[in-house]
């Protein structure tokens, strides 16, 4: 194994034609505020404004390269540090904006750092980030940004979060570069110099070998004499260090950029390490994400890596149309638009409005068994609206704790994977129904809960956003249970408020006082009295106006608001229970 080591200041790491490239497969950026704050504090907190020698000598930690650093004809490979060199070109890129006011010059100078100039006086990127490709060029790496991936960026993705390190050192430079030119009686542009300097001068530790073999496990020697690393890059690392014949390198690294871009979608982005926990204990056995590589290890052999990677790949795509469910998801199956948009209806509240994510470990094994054609559709269905409503009663409604649920969740999709036939899953099923219902409220508890629901048409905070998707869920829950089936016009549905809103805002958003009325019913009704709203009842399809209409059509006041609702809760706690 041959390898180089040497300690480097870090304006000689970003300068002198080096390159360095952070390939797809490799994990994405991360850093949260947290991290961010600690690593603007290791450079801020270092200097001493006050005294003639300003910069302190500073360590920021060891980087892994595949590659020449001394010859560097070629880009070097970031294997290990690639979060911290990151960071460092977007602090530079926001350094290098906020001297850009008072000096270009300097502005000019801190710029090389990000994109260097070679002997023809060709200009090039010093850092070339292909997990964010091309939105770090655009956002970090270019001076006159577009802005063109702005208005497309999903929270919790990685270019969410670059932007957010970009925003924040921004915010933290303007200020401060401000602060302490007042303070210490010191220019803007010599603050900044001052920065510049203590980040250029503080030092790195590089580790640098010819072949990705050795660097893999150099790594993971590093690992082992307890040095915090990643599980998903010791395991990455370990499936590449395999030789080629084993698993063919080119195509893994192929496959894992498949595995985070199968976890990206038009509303969502789910972590590797999120996927790859719930994807072990769906398959394996429970585990703690810092036990993943140890069990890795002893679970799978060398021999199987590739065709793990690709079962990885393959669960991926299938865990997204879980968490994010799409019209084609039951692609190569004979499904009607109207189930497809029932299952994806019963998906999006399990994983959004009820904001459940252990029942993902079970739900991608059945999903997976009837895309294989072990299970029938309605199998499939059966067994997620299970779930969607022990979860709105749980959770939703009664606000259980959820510490006990991810094994129990883990067990039984260990079951369900090792069922042989349909009987082996009905049994299983039952089991699992049966554990699932003990955990369930009484009906007491449950409708002392329900009553305090409300909802209220111009809501301003989350607490009420959220207090709003569950009562109509609830409203809606109602309308099928009373239909019986969930088979009713909801694409036309609205939340009407029988004894106007604006009466009392505080009081009308009771549950009690909240039916489903046809949308062009619920315009016309619009801030009505009582009486012209009962005639227009009267032309409702739904069930749930309708049976409001049974008990209520002489008289409906505020005081008849609980009544009402713990009637409501009681039909959809029956319901849900007896029908399960």
């Amino acid at each position: 194994m041959e390898f180089t080591a040497d300690k480097i200041l870090i304006k000689d790491f970003f300068s002198g034609n080096k390159q360095y490239t952070i390939p797809r497969y490799q994990r994405e950026y991360s850093w949260e505020e947290k991290q961010l704050d600690d690593f603007y504090r290791d450079i801020v907190d270092n200097i001493n404004f006050s005294e003639e020698s300003k910069n302190t000598d500073y360590f920021f930690g060891t980087v892994m390269l595949v590659g020449d650093m001394i010859q560097h004809k070629e880009p070097l490979q970031i294997v290990d540090g690639q979060q911290r060199i990151t960071t460092m070109t977007i602090f530079f890129s926001a350094l290098a904006k906020v001297a850009e006011k008072s000096d270009k010059k300097i502005s000019n100078n801190i710029w090389r750092y990000i994109i260097g100039c070679d002997e023809d006086g060709e200009d090039y990127k010093v850092l070339e980030n292909l997990t964010a490709s091309p939105y770090f060029e655009d956002k970090i790496q270019s001076r006159n940004s577009k802005g063109i991936y702005s208005d497309s960026i999903l929270e919790g993705t990685e270019q969410y979060k670059i932007q957010y390190a970009y925003d924040f050192f921004l915010k933290k430079l303007s200020a401060d570069v401000n602060n302490f030119s007042q303070q210490y009686g010191l220019a803007e542009i010599e603050i900044i110099k001052i920065i510049r300097s203590q980040l250029t001068g503080s030092q790195v530790i590089y580790i640098c070998s010819h072949t990705e073999e050795d660097v893999n496990k150099i790594f993971e020697n590093i690992n082992s004499k307890g040095q915090k690393l990643y599980t998903l890059d010791l395991i990455k690392n370990e499936i590449f260090s395999v030789e080629n014949e084993l698993v063919p390198i080119d195509k893994a690294k192929e496959i894992w950029s498949q595995i985070k871009n199968n976890l990206i979608s038009d509303r969502e982005a789910i972590s590797v390490d999120t996927f790859y926990r719930h994807f072990w204990i769906s398959n394996y056995g429970q585990s703690k994400m810092s036990d993943l590589y140890d069990n890795f290890l002893s679970t799978i052999k060398p021999e199987d890596y590739y065709e793990y990677l690709k079962k990885l790949r393959d669960s991926s795509r299938n865990y997204m149309l879980v968490v994010s469910p799409t019209d084609n998801m039951f692609q190569g199956h004979s499904i009607s638009k109207k189930d497809i948009a029932r299952v994806k209806n019963i998906l999006n509240n399990i994983t959004v409005n009820f904001r459940i994510t252990q029942a993902r470990i079970f739900i991608l094994v059945a999903y997976e068994k009837y895309m294989n054609n072990k299970i029938k559709f309605k199998d499939f269905k059966n067994i997620i609206e299970f779930i969607e409503e022990f979860h709105y009663v749980h959770n939703a409604i009664c606000k259980q704790r959820n510490n006990k649920l991810e094994n129990k969740y883990g067990s039984y999709a260990r079951k369900l994977r090792k069922a042989a036939d349909r009987g082996d899953w009905n049994r299983e099923i039952n089991c699992f129904k049966d554990d699932f219902k003990s955990l369930l409220p009484d009906k007491k508890t449950f409708i002392d809960h329900f009553v305090s629901l409300t909802y209220k048409k111009k809501s301003s905070t989350a607490k009420q956003n959220q207090l709003n998707v569950v009562a109509k869920y609830s409203i809606k829950k109602y309308e099928e249970i009373l239909h019986g089936s969930a088979d009713y016009d909801y694409l036309n549905e609205s939340i009407e408020h029988i004894v106007s809103e604006s009466e009392n805002p505080n009081i009308c958003c009771h549950i009690g006082n909240l039916t489903l009325l046809e949308e062009n019913l619920n315009k016309k009704s619009d801030a009505e009295k009582l009486s012209k709203k009962i005639e227009l009842y009267g032309e409702s399809k739904y069930c749930s106006t309708r049976k409001f209409l049974e008990e209520y059509s002489d008289k409906f006041s505020q005081i008849d608001f609980d009544n009402r609702a713990r009637t409501i809760g009681e039909v959809i706690y029956n319901g849900i229970i007896v029908t399960d």
